[in-house]
Order: structure tokens, then C-alpha cells, then sequence
């Protein structure tokens, strides 16, 4: 079986570097992409979606995250193409969901590993945010009462000064939880419980006292030394994008605007984007991993909505057009219709890898796309 996958591994590789394919309709590319991540969700046998396929090691166990995260893609792609059977699809993703939360109201981030035993606000905040998404599609009280539940969590294990720990990542407080607040805002604006709102707003202004004159943040990502992936940098962008939204606050929308300026200097035509920045927002690495691609797109393609920033909304779709051109259109189901992790595929991130996160953020990317433009 090794010699076997090694084989597909290589093949693989020079069908990638030989095989150019053409850029298809957004259509096409979203359906192929929402069919592999119907796949995935087969693969696990637990009612969760996998966290991806490696080419080295086959399927990967079900990821929380990106379970919830995919129950409200999926419910947008059913609104725009009236596909009722991924209705279900996310139906039966919640019901897994909700099956295994735990008695304090929080989720886990993992269902295996030392990790999983750990509950993580960042993933409640995910599958808050995707529980929301589907009650108000179906109005089915069991998630009414796993996201109360959830919300109750995040009230109760707030801090003092606004910030949550975070279990998952060596119990210290980070930045990239403002995400969090945004699904308690969601939460406020479903129940009208007013603590659901000032647990956010503490939250909020917590995190805007993390920033510094440059529009870096104080401890912005677990595991960096001074610097960050993009990643963390976007889910900081969009919290403050969203909650102030929401909150119709000018001044915490502006720091969402001020870090994408800063960004943008780095955005160019051949969409070589830096994987990870220092604390003065110099680049240390231009392989930048796919989903943080799809997840920029997201973001601008947002901020064109909310400001009508021509500028963002052009490269949102040249970052587009990029994804379209890896996606793989393979006769392998393991494989068909995924967006690989790292391209070249043999370098970056995660070498041989099409993790559904990243295949999830490109749907997301090109739906939004749709509605844009």
C-alpha cells in the first residue's frame, strides 16, 4: 500500500507540473469543490468531515472547525442552487456536532489526539457560529438549546480584562478570538439576551488594547516568537470587520481597514503572498499556504461589500482565478474537485495535502465572488 500511495504521489507530481488546464465559470469550479467535501464528509463514518486527504497517508479523522464551518457553507450554496440534499448533508453534520459537546457547553478542537480532551472557546466560537446557521434554516430546538448552551460557556469562562484563555494553545489569551465575539454578536441578535452583547463588546475592546501603533497585536498567534502566520492576521481582520459591523462602530471597522492597507503592499500579479510576518510586518516566508489565499479573498470581497473598495474586489478576483487554476480535476474521488494545501505541491506547508478547510474558504471565496461581482 506505501509503494502504491509513493507511486500516486509521483504521478501526481508530474501531471502538476506538465498538465495546464483552463480556468472554468466559477459554477463549475464551486460544484466540483462542493462534491469533494461531500466526500470527505463520507470518509469518516462519524457524521463529521475529515479534516482532508494526504497523498502520504489517505484520509484524515473528522476536525470540528471545520465541520461547523462547512454546515454554513454548504446552506449558502443550498440558497444560491436550491440543492436540498446538502441541506441534510449539514443537518446530519450538526446532529454530530451536538452529540458530542461537552456538559460545561464548550467543544473540543479535535476529536483524537491530547488536544482533544481540551476544550477550545475558538472552536466554540466555529460551531456556535454554524449551529446559528442552520437553527434559523430549520428552527429545530435541539440546536437552539447546544447554542444557548455554547453561549452560556463563552459568558461564564470570560476574564476580567475581556480575554479568554485559550486551552487549546497553552492556556494563554490571544487576539484571534475576536471571532468569537462575532458569533456571540450573532448569538445577541438571535436571542436578544443582552449578556451575549457585553461579553462580546469586553471581548472587543480587550483585543483592540492588544494593538500597536503599527497594527500589529500583542501575542497575536500560538507558537510564533514576534511574528505570525496570515492566517491568525485575517481571523483578527474579519473579527473586527464583523463585530463592528454589527456594533455599527466606525472606529473598530477602521482597524480591520488599517491592516489590510498595511497588507496590501504585498499583493501582486503573480499572488506570491507572504506565509508569515514579524512584528514589523516584514515577510519571512512567500509560500503562502492556499486556505490563507481563499481566506484573504474572502475578506476583501467583504470589505468591497461594506465600502466598495474597486481595488480589493480586483485582486479578491485574481486571488480567485489563482485558486481555480490548482484546483484538481482528477478521475480519483480522493482527490477530485479539492484544492491542494501547499503549489507546488512537494513544497510549503503541508506537502501532499487537500485539507478541507482550505477547499471549504475557496467555496466561501467564490460564492462571495458571485454576489459581488
Amino acid at each position: 500500500m506505501t509503494k502504491f500511495k509513493n507511486l500516486s504521489k509521483y504521478k501526481f507530481i508530474l501531471k502538476d507540473i506538465f498538465y495546464k488546464k483552463d480556468i472554468g465559470p466559477n459554477r463549475y469550479h464551486l460544484k466540483k469543490a462542493i462534491e469533494w467535501l461531500q466526500y470527505a464528509y463520507s470518509r469518516t463514518g462519524d457524521n463529521g468531515v475529515s479534516e482532508g486527504y494526504s497523498l502520504l497517508d489517505g484520509w484524515k479523522v473528522s476536525n470540528l472547525e471545520v465541520s461547523s464551518n462547512i454546515i454554513s457553507t454548504l446552506l449558502e450554496y443550498n440558497k444560491i442552487y436550491d440543492g436540498k440534499n446538502y441541506f441534510e448533508l449539514a443537518k446530519n453534520i450538526a446532529d454530530w456536532l451536538c452529540s458530542i459537546q461537552f456538559k460545561s457547553g464548550a467543544f473540543r478542537f479535535r476529536i483524537i489526539d491530547n488536544e482533544g480532551i481540551k476544550p477550545s472557546v475558538f472552536s466554540t466560537g466555529r460551531v456556535l457560529s454554524g449551529l446559528i446557521d442552520i437553527y434559523k434554516e430549520s428552527k429545530i430546538e435541539l440546536y437552539k438549546s447546544v447554542i444557548i448552551k455554547a453561549g452560556n460557556y463563552l459568558v461564564n469562562s470570560i476574564q476580567d480584562n475581556g480575554g479568554w484563555i485559550e486551552q487549546r494553545f497553552d492556556d494563554n489569551i490571544y487576539p484571534f478570538n475576536i471571532m468569537t465575539s462575532w458569533a456571540l454578536l450573532r448569538l445577541y441578535i438571535l436571542t436578544k439576551d443582552l449578556k451575549y452583547r457585553k461579553v462580546a463588546i469586553s471581548n472587543v475592546h480587550w483585543t483592540y488594547k492588544q494593538k500597536r501603533k503599527n497594527f500589529w497585536f500583542n501575542n497575536i498567534a500560538p507558537n510564533f516568537n514576534d511574528s505570525s502566520s496570515l492566517q491568525y492576521i485575517l481571523y483578527v481582520v474579519r473579527g473586527f470587520l464583523e463585530c463592528g459591523t454589527i456594533l455599527n462602530n466606525d472606529s473598530i471597522l477602521k482597524v480591520a481597514l488599517d491592516i489590510i492597507y498595511i497588507l496590501s503592499k504585498y499583493f501582486n500579479d503573480k499572488v506570491k503572498l507572504p506565509m508569515v510576518f514579524t512584528d514589523r510586518w516584514s515577510s519571512l516566508n512567500e509560500d503562502c499556504y492556499s486556505a490563507y489565499i481563499a481566506q484573504l479573498s474572502v475578506v476583501l470581497l467583504r470589505l468591497y461589500e461594506i465600502y466598495g473598495i474597486r481595488k480589493y474586489m480586483v485582486y479578491a478576483l485574481r486571488l480567485n482565478d489563482y485558486l481555480k487554476s490548482i484546483q484538481t480535476i482528477d478521475k480519483k474521488k480522493n482527490i477530485d474537485g479539492a484544492i491542494r494545501d501547499s503549489n507546488p505541491m512537494k513544497n510549503g506547508y503541508i506537502p501532499f495535502m487537500f485539507s478541507s478547510n482550505t477547499t471549504r474558504v475557496f467555496c466561501d471565496a467564490l460564492m462571495f465572488e458571485n454576489k459581488c461581482y
